[in-house]
């Protein structure tokens, strides 16, 4: 229909005339454009679209011949010998394989978009899925070493007082075992809450302590309305861990931890405090740990610490406060 606008201001015959040579015309350009792209199914991408666009652009002036030809009636001189037919064959020759040119690009274009669409949305997917199988593993990886190193430092407790030939250390040993098959479980557990946490990580530290006769000390100031309180797993046991062996530093464990929490406008804070340091290895313990929470619990908790003017250091953890329905 556009082509056939376009020359209708200089078309002298009849419009019907006309109108069924550019619509016989553009009707077997797009049955040849649509046989191309069956039958060149095999074909690549590239030598496809080039068959399309040969038959296309050589079937208009093609079939606009044949109409021509066909038009020629009795007592009528040859189209080569008609000056005005011929000079209308040429215009409608030269203006539908202009249209037909500029088509074909325009569906190369719109077909490259279209690829280049489906690219992007296959790569987005990709790339999604490649960062979640890449964080389930960075999860893997942080929740192995919790609960190996844990385990390493007990049983090395125990093993370091056999060594000794301590009198208690068969007691210590099975306090030890005890303490393993409930806190294994735990370590296992998707969601947990502060109750939880503070038997976990009290158990440790009651260890540690028996261990060091006494000589690391530790307390708790966690009020028990808030016991049932979602947690995430395994937070203040590694908060606890960390400050033993990281800032006031094992064997000796000499010093003294404290855990405070308490709720307020939906949030709580966790923090444990002690009369260690904050060095590089703990500094390095403390990223693995908020990386850990940043893919488990994503942006909603938030993890600082600082050294005490007064000596010691302190770890904060602050997340919403929700009770735990698991």
């Amino acid at each position: 229909m556009v082509w056939t606008l376009i020359l209708v201001p200089l078309w002298r015959s009849e419009l019907l005339a006309l109108l069924w040579r550019t619509l016989g015309a553009a009707a077997v350009a797009g049955v040849l454009h649509l046989l191309a792209d069956r039958w060149g199914a095999a074909l690549a991408e590239r030598t496809r679209r080039a068959l399309q666009a040969i038959l296309v652009l050589a079937g208009i002036p093609a079939m606009l011949l044949v109409f021509y030809l066909l038009d020629t009636g009795p007592g009528r001189p040859p189209l080569w010998q008609d000056l005005g037919r011929l000079t209308s064959l040429y215009v409608l020759a030269i203006t539908g394989v202009l249209l037909a040119g500029i088509a074909l690009l325009l569906d190369a274009w719109h077909r490259a978009r279209q690829l280049r669409q489906a690219q992007r949305a296959i790569d987005a997917a990709a790339i999604e899925q490649t960062q979640r199988e890449l964080n389930a593993a960075q999860l893997r990886l942080l929740r192995g070493h919790i609960k190996p190193q844990l385990v390493l430092d007990l049983i090395g407790e125990a093993r370091d007082h056999l060594r000794r030939g301590s009198a208690d250390a068969d007691a210590q040993l099975g306090r030890l075992l005890e303490y393993l098959r409930g806190a294994l479980p735990r370590l296992e557990a998707q969601r947990s809450t502060l109750g939880a946490e503070l038997e976990l990580a009290g158990g440790y530290l009651s260890l540690i302590s028996e261990r060091s006769a006494g000589a690391l000390s530790w307390q708790a100031d966690i009020p028990e309305d808030i016991l049932e309180t979602g947690c995430p797993p395994r937070l203040l046991v590694v908060l606890v861990e960390q400050a033993v062996r990281l800032g006031i530093g094992l064997p000796d464990g000499r010093g003294h931890v404290d855990l405070w929490a308490r709720s307020a406008r939906d949030r709580c804070v966790l923090r444990v405090g002690d009369s260690g340091t904050l060095g590089e290895g703990r500094h390095a313990a403390i990223e693995a740990l908020r990386r850990r929470l940043a893919l488990t619990e994503g942006d909603s908790v938030r993890l600082q610490c600082w050294q005490r003017e007064t000596g010691g250091s302190v770890v904060e953890v602050d997340f919403p406060c929700e009770p735990e329905t698991g």
